[in-house]
């Protein structure tokens, strides 16, 4: 007998090594993936559109949104068998682990950074002129708060610049124990909004002091400005009344005033924001001018005529009994006011100031007025743009007399330079012939400086001479105006701060000197055309092929 032909035996093959045959892949669970992949590109669409939205509560959004969960649920029910047996796969739950661990490291890293944004562990503010960074006077009065003021703000997602708004409130809240923060939205809080009478979407009513005697403010905008000066008018519990003189071809308060007649709206708006009483004041007609007492701040913008006789001698009752002046001047041949000056160590020089080499714009006419280091007023300033300037002189009176040992006199300079010209080639043009570094602006302060006292000697009792006045006189009326300030782009803010907080320092509001107006500081950026067609070109052409040649190279790299 003959054996098997070996060539013709088969070898028995391990059912092991046999394929599987996936009987489960059906039509179903081929329209399964499918829709899995509908579902999926549904859902992406739906996420995006609610990011641009920021809100899921359009229809359109939840129609695909459920669209795509019915897809990626097919896909669930129809693929059921492969998903059980890729689950127990080693690959997969080696994927699993790890997904899990990334899931983890997230979640330490949101609470990480939730607790520091919840109690400021650490926080910086690279922007420039720190637009998302309160104040330090701003901080300082918060902490001092001795009573409880609530904030309660009315803001809806459609408001102007809502989470800068939010954003703000809770950084005014983290800095104080004493401060409430309430934050109701317009559209849905409409009870809580009737009972404030709410009017306009982005609106803070800050209120202080107990029931039936408490103190309310209604603030438009949020500005910390505001934020700051509302707090301080609720818990001192007045308003400093700020008088505007009138009847001598002054400045207005109408916008959109003629270029022959000077509108100061914009200022106006600013002392407003920062719960001030503005008013003007016209003591032409009364038989004996007088300035009331309750004024405590005069102001003189531009006057074209000189006041009577009596208006002056109203004028200087007024500073005698420790009245404040802002003197804003024009050029000649309006009045400069020499007789109230001249006394106190300030002359002004006749003549209108010309700075070829320190102008606005290249205009000599328009001076970008250097301010000085050391004063309240100007110490945050830099530049500040003049139209028409007049100079002056100021005299320095002798410092008093120290006795043998004692720590250095201060200096008795009860005028100190604000302003001068940005060179010293300025010039004075129509009057006297003077040319070099000129003073554009001074600071008056009437007070008496603090006598030296000995090492150890404890210090002097306070004068009872009573409070003496403050001026600042500025050789310019038109750099508050609101012409001036539309066409002074960035420099704008640096004016109408000047204004601001020569008026905080004259009614010796410290508190509010150093908090200029915030305005963000837009940065264009400008390509030209060979620019945009070499982005254009990276982004539709380079990268897209560069990740193309890295994806061919990793399968021929994956096939030898």
């Amino acid at each position: 007998m003959g054996g098997p032909n070996p060539e013709t035996r088969q070898t028995a093959r391990d059912p092991r090594l046999l394929p599987v045959h996936d009987e489960s892949f059906t039509a179903l669970a081929f329209y399964g993936r499918v829709a899995g992949w509908v579902g999926s590109l549904f859902l992406l669409a739906a996420l995006f559109w609610a990011s641009i939205a920021k809100t899921i509560n359009k229809m359109p959004i939840k129609v695909i949104g459920i669209l795509a969960l019915i897809c990626i649920a097919f896909w669930v029910y129809s693929n059921v068998h492969q998903l059980v047996i890729a689950i127990k796969r080693r690959g997969f739950q080696t994927a699993l682990s790890s997904a899990l661990f990334t899931v983890i490291v997230l979640g330490i890293l949101v609470m990480v950074n939730y607790i520091g944004g919840r109690h400021e562990i650490v926080r910086f503010d690279l922007s420039r002129g720190k637009q998302f960074s309160l104040s330090p006077q701003t901080v300082k009065i918060l902490k001092e708060l001795n009573q409880k003021v609530t904030l309660t703000a009315f803001i809806s997602d459609e408001a102007m610049n809502a989470e800068q708004l939010r954003r703000r409130l809770d950084d005014y809240r983290r800095k104080s124990s004493q401060l409430e923060v309430n934050i109701y939205d317009t559209k849905t809080a409409v009870d809580k909004a009737r009972e404030y009478g709410v009017r306009f979407d982005g609106t803070i009513f800050v209120e202080a002091g107990k029931e039936g005697a408490k103190r309310k403010e209604e603030i438009q905008g949020g500005g910390e400005e505001q934020l700051t000066s509302a707090i301080l008018a609720v818990t001192t519990g007045e308003k400093t009344r700020v008088c505007f003189l009138s009847g001598h071809g002054e400045a207005s308060f109408t916008p959109g005033a003629t270029p022959d007649k000077v509108s100061y709206s914009m200022l106006k708006s600013v002392l407003d924001n920062q719960q001030y009483k503005v008013d003007t004041l016209s003591i032409i007609t009364q038989a004996k001018p007088e300035i009331p007492a309750d004024c405590k701040l005069l102001v003189i913008a531009g006057a074209k005529v000189a006041p009577t006789a009596a208006e002056m001698g109203a004028i200087k009752r007024y500073l005698d009994q420790g009245g404040n002046l802002l003197l804003m001047l024009e050029p000649t041949p309006a009045p400069n006011f020499a007789e109230l000056l001249k006394p106190l160590g300030v002359t002004p020089i006749p003549g209108r100031v010309r700075d070829l080499q320190g102008s606005f714009g290249g205009r000599g006419e328009i001076l970008a007025a250097r301010a000085q280091p050391g004063h309240d007023v100007s110490g945050p300033l830099e530049i500040v743009v003049m139209p028409t300037a007049t100079a002056f002189d100021v005299q320095a009176s002798a410092p008093p007399p120290s006795m043998p040992g004692a720590p250095p006199p201060p200096t008795n300079q009860n005028a100190v330079p604000l302003l001068k010209t940005y060179s010293s080639e300025a010039q004075i043009v129509g009057g006297a012939a003077r040319k070099g570094e000129l003073t554009l602006a001074v600071a008056i302060d009437q007070t008496p400086p603090t006598p030296p006292t000995m090492p150890g000697q404890p210090a002097p009792p306070p004068s009872q001479e009573g409070r003496k006045s403050r001026i600042i006189v500025i050789g310019d009326a038109d750099f508050a105006a609101d012409n001036i300030l539309q066409q002074a782009g960035d420099f704008a803010r640096q004016n109408i701060s000047l204004a601001a907080m020569s008026v905080n320092w004259l009614v010796r509001n410290e508190k509010l000197v150093s908090i200029p107006p915030k305005e963000p500081v837009e940065n264009p950026f400008a390509v030209t055309d060979t620019q945009k067609r070499f982005v254009w070109a990276l982004v539709a052409g380079i990268i897209p092929l560069l990740i193309i040649a890295a994806g061919g190279f990793m399968w021929w790299r994956r096939r030898a």
